[in-house]
């Protein structure tokens, strides 16, 4: 059984909401749903970049 998850609130510029309502309406998902495919992405392309590619890590 799948625990209910408490809402979270996020704030977008209306041109951002705009663009996931389209994309959710085109994929037929929900909105919801197309942020989490959205950011799931971003964590796989962000994952496959290769320390090489980001350069040096800073130091403090």
């Amino acid at each position: 059984m799948k625990t209910k998850k408490p809402p979270f609130g996020l704030r977008m510029p209306d041109e951002v909401k705009n663009w996931v309502a389209l994309q959710a309406k085109a994929n037929m998902r929900s909105q919801n749903s197309e942020i989490v495919v959205a950011l799931k992405e971003k964590m796989e392309r962000q994952a496959n970049t290769t320390i090489s590619e980001k350069g040096p890590a800073k130091r403090n």
